[in-house]
């Protein structure tokens, strides 16, 4: 009932999966979980445990060894870009999270491929909503990452001062806000 599981012929990308998901949600929260077997069941049963906590749940990954070193280290760096171009706390930008289903589609979403994730969570973020963050887990798996490949770097390096642009510049008013932390007591 609640969890569907939505298919393209082929693979089309994150983005076309990730639009097309947000175009067919049901619900008030939304999270997407992609096909290719990364996300343990513990980071599932984390996101389910503490929905409802803030309007963004976000997640970021403990076990990192499991990636390649040189993806670990880009991941920090651009961690850090996030904090100083957006003020953006939050430890892993690019991390699966659970988002507000009616805020989500009021965005307007330029990024493809691996900025994607990270622009939906500046643009929601700096519109002053509420934020929790939990630890997640990557399944182990052969090493494979796309992340590294030239195209996809440089993609996302025009991605972000694209991003900037948008944010700081063309629509600075409407992401004016900082985020609101929600800790546990």
């Amino acid at each position: 009932k609640y969890v569907r599981s939505i298919n393209h012929p082929k693979n089309m990308g994150i983005s076309t999966g990730m639009k097309t998901a947000i175009k067919e949600a049901r619900y008030e929260n939304f999270l997407m979980v992609a096909g290719d077997g990364d996300v343990s069941l513990v980071t599932l049963i984390e996101f389910f445990k503490n929905c409802g906590k803030a309007d963004f749940i976000g997640s970021f990954i403990m076990n990192v060894e499991e990636r390649y070193k040189y993806r670990i280290i880009l991941s920090a760096f651009y961690s850090i870009l996030y904090v100083v171009f957006f003020n953006v706390t939050i430890k892993y930008v690019n991390g699966m999270a659970i988002y507000p289903t009616k805020l989500l589609r009021n965005l307007e979403i330029k990024s493809t491929g691996y900025l994607f994730n990270a622009e939906i969570a500046v643009k929601l973020l700096l519109q002053g909503i509420t934020f929790y963050e939990i630890l997640s887990y990557i399944n182990p798996a052969p090493r494979k990452s796309s992340a590294l490949k030239i195209k996809n770097v440089l993609n996302t390096i025009w991605g972000l001062f694209s991003l900037i642009w948008d944010v700081r510049v063309v629509n600075r008013k409407l992401y004016s806000k900082l985020p609101v932390r929600v800790v546990d007591k």
